[in-house]
């Protein structure tokens, strides 16, 4: 029916004077014909103008989280989640989008316009609708550490793949600032260890005059770590800044270190010279044999003389920071290009070791020493969040000799550190108890705990990062390359905090 056909008809209705009963009631058919036009063309330009409050809620919270500050780039992000959202193919029309940009607000505006279907018969034949938001960055602090796993398993496209991951968490986290007033970061790589830099040795929490216990661990009464280094200059050999974990219950804690508590102190890692394969005393294979021996004895008495490390002797094995992961922390920045940096060093080396790298995830977020960037517990203005990820089982390499396992933070199994263990793989299921000692001690100080699996098929460890993160809606098992640079985008656009203010 069209236009001119009814309006003829209105006309003829008015003029004929005949069937007044008939008359009415056509009119009344009529009218309500139009006023059934109007509510449909009247709901979709409710659908409309759904679709556009929608689409601009999108785009202010994207240009929010980017962080843009030079408006005609944010005005070009904006315009491209915005069309996005609202697709020209589909219902109604948009105009102009208007962006202001704030220091603090996000703002957008738009019109739509939908053409009618009926209520061109008066003449409108179209309808227009309007929406506007605007959106308030957070003003809160928030202090993020990456725990990330840089195992060897982790060699090849992983390894590539969580740089761009990370790097581009930190994008988000960032925007195209520099530096943050409000964001911090820190990086900590692991494997069998974590690697503190060997500059640490100056803050004053390495233990260098013996005093811990773990000095003694796997060199008996008086020894002192830091003094073999030092005979092993005239070696070539020097502390790379490795250290290995401390006494329970110290390990899986953030008790911050005191000289008047050694136990609290770091020991430097060093893996001991294993005894000569094939001499008296030794019946069995040792692979990290790098120095001769200088006493005939018992394979665990050859292992314990420190007399060797003040020959001079050329390292030829693996040498005392075998297994010493190279990448050292990144500490708490709001620097961009420092954590960039950081993130590129990354390499894939060595065995898992999931507690003992959390438990230093931790420490680079409290806000007591070693690291003191972190805020108070207490600030409120503070969020604190840590992103844990792994590829695989936590792992302790066993050996057919009498230290039962390769060296690594907590020294040789047959050290005890962790209590009895008879082999590496109970050795690897007290490294899951600790784990999650960790995980509870992380999260009864209110600290968000996201945890990620990166192409892990173990439901064993799968069921450890779920039970550890703060909550399930914070575990992600990421099968692919994409999935986990998905995740980690994901992850910042949440931490971002932004809300609609109106």
């Amino acid at each position: 029916m069209g236009k001119s056909f009814l309006k003829r008809r209105l006309r003829s209705f008015a003029k004929d004077e005949r069937g007044n009963v008939i008359i009415l009631f056509g009119f009344f058919i009529v009218v309500l014909a139009m006023l059934g036009g109007a509510a449909v063309d009247y709901s979709q330009a409710i659908a409309v103008r759904t679709r556009l409050a929608a689409a601009l809620d999108a785009a202010a919270l994207a240009v929010g989280a980017a962080e843009l500050s030079d408006p005609k780039k944010a005005q070009e992000y904006a315009q491209s989640v915005f069309d996005a959202n609202f697709p020209s193919e589909e219902l109604g029309v948009a105009g102009t989008l208007s962006l202001n940009l704030g220091e603090e607000t996000v703002g957008l505006s738009a019109n739509a316009t939908v053409d009618t279907a009926l209520l061109g018969v008066i003449g409108k034949n179209t309808i227009t609708v309007g929406s506007e938001t605007e959106v308030t960055r957070s003003n809160d602090n928030i202090e993020v550490v990456l725990v990330l796993d840089n195992t060897g398993s982790m060699r090849g496209s992983k390894i590539a793949s969580l740089r761009t991951a990370a790097n581009a968490l930190v994008d988000i986290m960032f925007g195209d600032q520099a530096t943050s007033e409000n964001v911090k970061i820190s990086l900590v790589p692991f494997s069998t260890t974590v690697n503190l830099g060997p500059s640490a040795v100056r803050n004053g929490w390495i233990d260098t005059a013996g005093a811990s216990s773990r000095n003694e661990t796997s060199f008996g009464p008086g020894a002192n770590v830091w003094n073999l280094y030092q005979d092993m200059r005239a070696s070539n050999v020097t502390w790379e800044g490795c250290v290995v974990a401390r006494a329970a219950p110290y390990d899986t804690t953030d008790a911050a270190p005191t000289r008047g508590n050694p136990e609290t102190l770091w020991v430097p890692y060093l893996a001991p010279d294993e005894p000569d394969n094939g001499e008296p005393g030794v019946t069995s294979f040792y692979s990290n044999n790098y120095f001769d021996d200088v006493i005939t004895a018992s394979a665990d008495e050859r292992q314990r003389s420190t007399d060797k490390y003040d020959d001079g002797q050329p390292v030829t094995r693996f040498g005392p920071n075998y297994l010493c992961i190279e990448q050292p922390i990144q500490p708490l920045t709001d620097t961009k290009a420092v954590l960039k940096t950081a993130i590129s060093g990354m390499q894939a080396e060595n065995t898992t070791n999931i507690a003992n790298g959390l438990a230093w995830g931790w420490r680079a977020i409290s806000p007591g020493a070693p690291f003191t960037e972190g805020a108070g517990y207490g600030d409120e203005k503070t969020k604190k969040v840590i992103i844990l990820l792994t590829d695989g089982d936590n792992v302790w390499s066993g050996r057919n000799n009498h230290n039962r396992s390769s060296f690594s933070a907590y020294g040789f199994i047959a050290d005890e550190l962790l209590g009895a263990i008879p082999n590496g793989q109970q050795g690897a299921r007290e490294m899951d108890r600790r784990t999650t000692e960790v995980c509870d001690n992380i999260k009864d100080k209110d600290i968000t705990l996201y945890t990620i699996t990166f192409k892990v098929s173990s439901t064993r460890t799968r069921d450890l990062m779920k039970d550890c993160a703060t909550e399930e809606a914070k575990y992600f098992n990421s099968p692919s390359n994409q999935s986990l640079i998905t995740t980690f985008g994901q992850i910042a656009k949440e931490l971002k905090q932004l809300r609609i203010s109106k």
